[in-house]
């Protein structure tokens, strides 16, 4: 299984870099890849994603660099459940307390309640670090649903 410092030491490489193969080969899983329809008009370029559905992980690319992985916990948007750990030993099963006593004060926060159009939104807490952010998204029951490790 990856480490967790793999996948941060990653974050900013090409797409054809040997870091990025070597990811890809250590998840051991068939990817899916896809990418975003021309009409978003992102300025940046289309993100690219690789999609490992049944490990629980997506690698987005932003012309052509590993922008952001998500990491799934809760079997959802048809992703497995990640079975690794992230920072701090954070794996399935945690809940927003429990991160937030490891972690500490979030640098910001929001979500946890319904919108009249959206519906109920997620809470959601981030994280800044030197390198990169890392956002953590909760189920109304409290519990990781995923979270996004993202490129500075």
């Amino acid at each position: 299984m990856t480490e967790w410092a793999e996948f941060v030491d990653i974050l900013g490489k090409s797409e054809t870099s040997q870091e990025v193969k070597n990811l890809c080969l250590s998840i051991n899983e068939d990817v899916n890849i896809s990418i975003d329809p021309i009409e978003h008009n992102d300025p940046i370029g289309r993100t690219k994603y690789y999609s490992f559905i049944h490990s629980g992980i997506e690698i987005g690319f932003r012309g052509n660099i590993l922008n952001h992985i998500h990491f799934y916990f809760n079997d959802e948007e048809g992703y497995g459940q990640y079975k690794g750990k992230l920072i701090s030993d954070i794996c399935a099963g945690w809940d927003k307390e429990n991160i937030l006593k490891t972690l500490g004060e979030p640098s910001l926060t929001g979500g946890g309640k319904m919108d009249m159009l959206l519906g109920y939104i997620d809470s959601w807490i981030k994280y800044q670090f030197k390198n990169y952010d890392l956002n953590f998204q909760f189920k109304q029951n409290g519990y990781l649903s995923r979270c996004s490790l993202i490129s500075k």
